[in-house]
């Protein structure tokens, strides 16, 4: 049964308490939960509102987790909080390490538990968005999400086959199910009085859109949060990123801030600021300085590349101090093309960024090809080439 929406009065988007707003998710619900590390677009008082009424009512229960992005601060914030027995029950998760303690749920064998690959997720979202059962890619084949191995599957309790091994023209893929969302906590900036949302003192955009799509179209509540609202119609349409109609509820928060910390906006990693050449940036002289710097010389000019979190995000900052920033694009998966990356849990909130897409497009850049040159971290590798960033020392990463 879906859950029951608030009415809008004369076209107006209901705006709730937060907690009046978590009142709307029933029992058995699957919540889809926006945001990236270190509160980047995290609907962070809708999900203490959430973990707040579960500890004094034990309701709702029984919640299925879906969370393409990790967010968190490798702590206690992000998703963390619903890492309560009875409070969630699934979980499905692009990256578990930046929220540990639903992590450690997992470990114990308290909650089914599939990690997809971060951009398979997403694009199985904007799947669900269109009644598609799923979608056919070949990431993934011959690692721990490939049904030979693990299928995804991270714990004994987990038993369900989400990811199947297909064939088509003589060539392996894996058809990976998508999971359409009840509920969907997302986050932004400003909306107007009909819900149309604007992104403006964001990191980025993620892919609130794909998931307010997904709920939406599944008959679902999609929960919004806001610093501020305008009056209807006010708001510059190039500049709107979610439609009015996608909205549900309205929370609005004028204390919401960019990042952990709640310090004012930085206008440099939202972009409105640039940082011109006379600044100077630099990473101590250490390892993984090293590393970064032994790694740039793989660049060549003209290159579009990825750099991903870790040991490899310093590459940016090493390139500019170089004096060869310019010669090439270093991309983030989340939706940053160029710039340099924060480094951390905040990892991809840049500055100078010189464009930021949805993170879905993003990642269908990147599955289809279009990357020159790819800088991972890992955390083993053996002999062989081998790498292994997913499970180590016993934890769940993701």
């Amino acid at each position: 049964m879906k859950p029951v929406k608030p009415p809008r009065i004369n076209g107006r988007v209901p705006v709730l308490s937060a907690q009046e707003a978590v009142n709307y998710i029933p029992d058995e619900a699957t919540l889809c939960v926006l945001g990236a590390g270190g509160g980047i677009l995290e609907a962070t008082t809708l999900i203490t509102a959430l973990a707040d009424k579960y500890k004094q009512t034990q309701t709702p229960r029984n919640l299925s987790i879906i969370s393409p992005t990790g967010l968190g601060d490798r702590a206690d914030r992000g998703i963390s909080p619903l890492a309560q027995e009875g409070l969630v029950k699934w979980a499905l998760c692009g990256h578990w390490g930046q929220s540990p303690r639903i992590s450690e749920l997992a470990e114990q064998n308290k909650i089914i538990a599939y990690n997809y690959p971060q951009g398979v997720l997403t694009q199985t979202l904007r799947a669900a968005a269109a009644h598609q059962p799923g979608i056919i890619s070949d990431i993934g084949i011959g690692t721990f999400v490939d049904p030979r191995q693990q299928g995804g599957k991270l714990n004994e309790v987990t038993k369900e086959d989400l990811i199947k091994l297909v064939e088509f023209d003589n060539k392996e893929y894996l058809y990976y199910k998508a999971i359409a969302p009840d509920i969907a906590f997302i986050r932004a900036t400003t909306c107007d009085s009909e819900g149309y949302a604007t992104f403006e003192d964001e990191v980025m955009y993620l892919d609130a859109l794909v998931i307010a799509q997904a709920v939406h179209n599944n008959g679902g509540i999609v929960m919004m949060q806001v610093q501020k609202m305008v009056k209807k119609a006010t708001l510059h349409p190039k500049s709107v990123r979610i439609p009015g109609y996608l909205v549900d509820i309205v929370v609005v928060d004028p204390d919401q801030s960019q990042l952990y910390g709640g310090a004012p906006v930085n206008r440099f990693i939202s972009g409105d600021f640039t940082l011109d050449d006379s600044t100077k940036l630099s990473l101590p002289l250490n390892q993984r300085k090293l590393v970064a710097r032994r790694a740039l010389f793989e660049m060549r000019k003209g290159a579009v590349g990825n750099v991903g979190v870790g040991i490899a995000d310093g590459i940016g900052l090493v390139a500019r101090e170089e004096g060869c920033a310019d010669d090439f694009i270093l991309t983030v998966e989340t939706g940053p093309i160029g710039g340099i990356t924060s480094q951390g849990i905040a990892f991809g909130a840049n500055v100078n960024t010189r464009a930021i897409l949805d993170m879905t497009s993003q990642f269908d850049f990147y599955h289809g090809g279009g990357l020159d040159v790819c800088y991972l971290s890992f955390a083993e590798v053996d002999q062989h080439g081998n790498v292994g960033v997913h499970k180590f020392n016993g934890k769940i990463m993701g």
